[in-house]
């Protein structure tokens, strides 16, 4: 699976610490999934995120 949101953040340049704090979850969290593209999302998160990428980052890709 692509890192879709490391590729989003690359392609914005956004920090992680900045796209964390506008999803609303922990930097730590986001660095995680970032070092690991197979893990998944929970379904809350992934909505958080698809909701502050304006659908960028489709929530459906995350939690396959």
């Amino acid at each position: 699976m692509a890192n879709i949101i490391l590729e989003y953040r690359i392609q914005k340049g956004i920090s992680q610490a900045a796209l964390a704090e506008r999803v609303g979850i922990s930097r730590q969290l986001l660095h995680w999934h970032e070092q690991d593209p197979e893990r998944k999302w929970s379904y809350a998160n992934a909505v958080k995120i698809d909701q502050a990428t304006q659908g960028k980052v489709r929530w459906i890709e995350l939690v396959k």
